[in-house]
């Protein structure tokens, strides 16, 4: 049985300038957004005007690249393999963000931001890197690509499944985003409370 290999992980280009813009964005904003002027008192941050800021749905905070090798058993006996199939792909983690529990512990000055599972999301696998390696010669047709293409998603899937450190690496890129979302504002209109994510 043939090995498969994991690319290296990488946090995509895009997500990151698009954080790194939303945080600066609430920086600038967020005396608007909590009615702060100096003739005017500083308002209570709610936790629905929280929940508010974060509600940005899902949101990948982890990709990782992977070289892999699919296996397609035959159809009419299913514990033999009818061929092999090199793939790239591209595999997504992340959390959603509107499923995020904020909660306001007036008494120990604290904001509690509770993350809900990390998911990952439906691979991209690259149809043009589709190589195959045929144990079966009568299953080398026209009509494999479809199942090809199928196998080689339902084995990032799983690969992905079982490597831990993806969803480590996806919750802490959550938390840091968090973080550049609410601790400004939380600074600004509460400085005695701390920001608790779990």
């Amino acid at each position: 049985m043939l090995k498969k290999l994991i690319g290296t992980c990488r946090l995509a280009k895009k997500w990151v300038y698009s954080m790194i813009a939303i945080a600066v964005i609430l920086m600038i904003a967020a005396p608007v957004i909590l009615g702060m002027k100096k003739d005017k008192p500083v308002e209570v941050v709610t936790e629905s005007a929280l929940k508010q800021i974060i509600n940005i749905s899902d949101l990948s905070t982890f990709q990782v690249t992977y070289r892999g090798v699919a296996e397609v058993m035959n159809e009419k006996n299913p514990e033999k393999v009818s061929y092999y199939i090199l793939y790239h792909a591209k595999a997504y983690a992340g959390i959603d963000f509107s499923q995020i529990k904020v909660q306001k512990d007036d008494e120990n000055k604290k904001i509690l931001l509770t993350l809900p599972e990390v998911t990952i999301s439906d691979p991209e696998v690259d149809i043009t890197s589709l190589e195959y390696m045929f144990l079966d010669q009568k299953a080398d047709n026209v009509g494999i690509t479809e199942r090809a293409y199928k196998a080689c998603e339902e084995d990032v899937v799983e690969e992905s499944k079982t490597q831990e450190n993806i969803y480590e690496l996806a919750r802490d890129n959550a938390q840091n985003v968090l973080k550049a979302l609410t601790n400004p504002i939380i600074q600004q209109a509460l400085p005695e409370y701390t920001l608790v994510i779990e």
